[in-house]
């Protein structure tokens, strides 16, 4: 890895560290195209690199939830066996775009079948994300919503299990597996942590307090990072000197952005967020219309 390559990788990690600082979510949505793009790292390398930093990441915040004694495991737990089916589909998936050397014919075009539908994926998952962030802007979600319902409870699906994090109330074991399943699926084929649809899904769909969704998210997001990245290395998809390069500029960027977060107010924290999303879209957008034109 020469000088250059090496900047780049630090200045990635400092880039996507600023948003865990700032907003408290992963930055695996940004980090994977800014590899790709940026520093010409194949989509399977940056996403199994990407899950090695992420997991180094949500160790340090496990630490400080066990410290202070905040902890959900059993929903947590609960969603680990479809987590798992997730990842497993997520890296078979990718598995296949290392070994493909198919083609898109598109207007007398020949384009990289699988890089060309890797970053279609990814631009619809921009989508879903700016979906997310809008609703959760207007619904105002905030730290007093302990009584909030669940949408899914008006359609309860056996088997049902009760949960201490909703007071005894019971959710749908099913519902809970398929959120897993599509969360180990972002895992280990994208490399995003699920942070950023697990928690709004947990509060809207099973009526999970907010601060709570968020614990369960982060012990869920360890047991599913430890697993992605040991699958991942096994199959040759971590470089440890590239891992190590963006968790040396994730630590940099993640203390500038608890400063910075810091004196900012929720709603121009949401406003930052959104023109992150918007960003990270236009690179990939930019990527698309560089293979096609």
């Amino acid at each position: 890895m020469t000088g250059g390559e090496t900047g780049i990788a630090v200045g990635i990690g400092l880039v996507v560290g600023v948003i865990p600082g700032i907003f408290g979510v992963g930055g695996g949505f940004l980090m994977v195209p800014l590899l790709h793009v940026f520093a010409g790292v194949p989509i399977p390398l940056a996403v199994g690199c990407c899950s090695a930093q992420s997991l180094g990441t949500v160790t340090t915040g496990m630490l400080h939830r066990r410290a202070s004694g905040e902890r959900s495991l059993r929903l947590a737990w609960l969603l680990l066996p479809g987590t798992l089916v997730g990842i497993e589909l997520g890296i078979a998936m990718l598995e296949r775009t290392k070994h493909s050397s198919g083609v898109l014919h598109v207007a007398d075009r020949a384009l990289p079948l699988m890089e060309t539908v890797q970053l279609v994926c990814y631009l619809a998952i921009m989508l879903v994300l700016a979906a997310v962030v809008a609703l959760e802007t207007y619904y105002n979600v905030d730290e007093h919503d302990s009584h909030r319902r669940g949408w899914l409870e008006r359609f309860p699906l056996p088997p049902l299990v009760a949960l201490p994090e909703l007071e005894g109330r019971s959710v749908s074991l099913v519902a809970l597996t398929a959120l897993g399943v599509l969360v180990g699926f972002l895992n280990g084929g994208f490399g995003m942590g699920g942070a950023l649809l697990l928690v709004p899904a947990l509060v809207f769909l099973f009526g999970v307090p907010t601060h709570r969704a968020v614990a369960v998210t982060l012990v869920s997001s360890f047991l599913a990072g430890f697993v992605s990245t040991a699958s991942h290395a096994y199959r040759g998809n971590v470089d440890l000197r590239l891992v190590c390069l963006l968790l040396l500029g994730g630590t940099l960027g993640a203390q500038a952005g608890s400063r910075i977060a810091a004196r900012l107010s929720s709603r121009k924290l949401r406003r930052w967020f959104a023109w992150v999303i918007l960003a990270s879209t236009t690179i990939i957008l930019a990527r698309l219309w560089q293979l096609f034109a």
